[in-house]
Order: C-alpha cells, then sequence, then structure tokens
C-alpha cells in the first residue's frame, strides 16, 4: 500500500507521550488505562530544497544534499524525477509497458494529486492504470535523459511543492505530514475512556469518527483542553474526547491532515451485570426481546444462535422484523448477511448462523410504519448488539 511510505510513526507498544517531551511511558499501563497523555500527535514540518542550474549539489533544510541536477531545455526548467524521491516526499515506480513514470505524493501536506503518472514527450498526464486525465497538462513535455526521467518544474505544485526559479537558481518549498499515533487496537473493562490528540495549531482540528452498522459512522466531538502546549518551538492545541464504550469492539477512525487513521476499543462486557443489547426508544417500546449471546461468549464461526422475543403492541401489526449483520473489516462495518423474521401471534424466534471469525453488529428492523402524523412510513432499529466470533 502506497501509504505505507508516509512519514508515520505507528508505536506498535503504545508508546504515548506526555505534554513535554512526547517520551513514551510504560506500554502496559497506558494500553490498560486508555487514558494516555496523548494518543496521536499530529504535526508539520517545512523543508526547502535549493540548487543552482546545471549543479549537482544544493542545500536541503540547511544542510549539504546532492542530487541529479535541474536542466534547462527550450527556456524551461526540468526536475529529476528520481530526486523527489530521495527527498522523502514521493515514491517513484516506472511502468516499462507505457514507459511511464508513477509519482506518489507520500507526505506532503498540500497535494492536489495522490498520483500521477508522466510519459515522455506528451504534456498528457495519465493515471495509474493507463487512462489520460483530462484537466490536467503539463506545461512542457518531459524527457529521458541517460535513464533519467525529468519533468517541467510546473508540475511540482501538483505534489504539494512549491517552486522558484530565478538568475539560475531553484527554490523548492513544500510541507510534510507528521503523525505519531498510539497502538491501534485497545482493551479495557471500563465503559469509558478518554482520547486525547495533541495536533499543531496551525492545522484544522481532527475529525473522530464512531464506526456504525451497515458502513455508518458518527462524529464524536471533542473539546479543547490546552490551547498553547509547547515542544520544540512547536505550538500545539490538545482535544480531549469522552467515549462511551459499548460492550465488544468500538471501532473509530481519525482524520488527520488528510489521511485516516482507523483504531479500536475492546470492551469486556460485565456479564451477569450488564446486557449486551441496545434498544432504541422505539424499540423499547414496541419490543420484549431475549438477551442473545453476548461479545464475550464462546461463540464459534458457524455456530447457531437465536433471536426471540415478543412485538408487545399490535398497532400497527407486525408481521415480519429484518436482521441485518455487518462485520467489520479493518476499516467500517459492512452489510454481510440479512435476513426476514416472520411474526406470528406477535412473537418470534430465529437461528441464525455467522460463518466466519470476526467482530459483528446485529440490528433487528422493523417493518416501514409512520413515527410521526403526516410523513412517510420508515422502518426503525430497534435493536441491535454486537458479537465476536473465535474461529
Amino acid at each position: 500500500m502506497r501509504l505505507a511510505r508516509l512519514a508515520v510513526s505507528v508505536l506498535i507498544s503504545a508508546m504515548l507521550m506526555n505534554s513535554a517531551s512526547f517520551a513514551s511511558t510504560d506500554a502496559t499501563r497506558a494500553a490498560d488505562r486508555l487514558a494516555a497523555e496523548n494518543y496521536a500527535v499530529v504535526s508539520v514540518d517545512d523543508h526547502q530544497l535549493e540548487i543552482g542550474s546545471n549543479k549537482t549539489e544544493g542545500t536541503f533544510d540547511g544542510r549539504s544534499f546532492d542530487m541529479l541536477p535541474i536542466l534547462i531545455r527550450n527556456q524551461m526548467v526540468y526536475f529529476p524525477v528520481r530526486t523527489l524521491e530521495k527527498l522523502g516526499v514521493a515514491q517513484v515506480d516506472w511502468a516499462a509497458e507505457q514507459r511511464q513514470a508513477n509519482i506518489f505524493a507520500v507526505n506532503a501536506l498540500r497535494a492536489t494529486r495522490k498520483d500521477v503518472g508522466i510519459r515522455e514527450r506528451t504534456k498528457l498526464l495519465y493515471n495509474l492504470d493507463g487512462t489520460k486525465l483530462e484537466s490536467t497538462v503539463a506545461g512542457s513535455e518531459p524527457f529521458i535523459q541517460q535513464g533519467r526521467m525529468y519533468v517541467p518544474i510546473d508540475l511540482l505544485p501538483l505534489l504539494g511543492i512549491t517552486v522558484h526559479y530565478n538568475q539560475g537558481r531553484l527554490t523548492a518549498k513544500w510541507s510534510s505530514k507528521h503523525l505519531e499515533l498510539g497502538e491501534a487496537r485497545l482493551r479495557t473493562e471500563e465503559r469509558t475512556a478518554r482520547i486525547n490528540i495533541l495536533y499543531e495549531k496551525q492545522l484544522a482540528k481532527p475529525v473522530f469518527l464512531k464506526a456504525g452498522a451497515n458502513g455508518t459512522a458518527t462524529a464524536i466531538t471533542g473539546e479543547i483542553i490546552d490551547h498553547d502546549a509547547l515542544s520544540e518551538e512547536k505550538s500545539y492545541n490538545r482535544i480531549q474526547y469522552e467515549l462511551e464504550l459499548d460492550a465488544g469492539l468500538n471501532a473509530y477512525e481519525l482524520r488527520l491532515i488528510g489521511e485516516a487513521v482507523f483504531f479500536t476499543i475492546e470492551r469486556k462486557a460485565d456479564h451477569g451485570q450488564e446486557s449486551i443489547l441496545k434498544l432504541s426508544a422505539e424499540g423499547q417500546h414496541y419490543l420484549s426481546l431475549h438477551e442473545p449471546r453476548g461479545a464475550a461468549s464462546d461463540i464459534r464461526a458457524g455456530d447457531g444462535m437465536i433471536i426471540a422475543g415478543k412485538v408487545a403492541s399490535t398497532d400497527p401489526a407486525i408481521r415480519q422484523l429484518q436482521v441485518y449483520i455487518s462485520r467489520y473489516n479493518g476499516k467500517s462495518y459492512m452489510l454481510t448477511d440479512s435476513y426476514s423474521l416472520p411474526v406470528r401471534d406477535g412473537e418470534f424466534e430465529y437461528e441464525y448462523t455467522l460463518a466466519k471469525e470476526g467482530d459483528y453488529i446485529v440490528q433487528l428492523v422493523s417493518p416501514p410504519y409512520t413515527l410521526t402524523v403526516g410523513q412517510e412510513p420508515v422502518p426503525v432499529i430497534w435493536a441491535e448488539w454486537k458479537t465476536a466470533v473465535k474461529p
């Protein structure tokens, strides 16, 4: 996956940073309490390259940097594509069949395109599959010299790089993303958790989403608890999110400076004292449901599970319910199965199976009925619960 080249430090052992130095703390202790000082640190590093025409040595962030020379042809300045990779701003692959250089912007903050294909002797630009880009063309034709692809510098802004050429000297500037993240899968027995995110003040607030069934997600609002956290001459905001944890797997998505980060918090249910069922207000009114086997039960792939209960009202008359089953795929819960569940004399009982191991959300949904006078009938989620299936 191309994003693997992004300058992201995923701290697998839950290295969690303090406000002064971002130094790591004890991984097990931090993961257990789930109240790490900062689950994520988000910042931006500014970079600058300077080099003269036909020179092989320039300066990169104030230090000497060896590279292929920039070239002048037909009054256009050309930049060596492979140097983008050496600078860490892009990854470059060569598609021999199309004679096409595929460039992937891996961590530039303001890249217009994540990837673009470039061919010699044409101003046209291409997608990675070889199809033409209709809306963008180069100002001049790229060329190959001594086995090296050169592109006109007017293409570099596509990758988030601003360029200026004056009196034989090129200056290129860009900003790169930097993320430090906690552990991707956390566990707890607590019913709530706090997640803090430290982000540089020049950046937009993170977007925090909790994954729901059938590809849905709910936005979670955070509170800025520190407006001036300082480290290494940078100023940060610290935002805190209070999370209510369901029994079972709680899946989250963080959107940070154009990247999506996924993590989960698994909460062990307190069996005997806690129901894993979540009934909506309408479900509480209409439904009497037996407790299903829960997220921490010893459920194996292929086991039969029973949904049983009563519909407590005959107005409207309910003759059928729907069961929707969504499975977590590492990013979201996506619908995998649906069943019709007949209701006879106000009662229902249905056995279903989950064929694969994984984490599931099961929903019990009514047929359409009128919630508010004057509105169209709609189906309503009456109940949902989470189930973990072992292999």
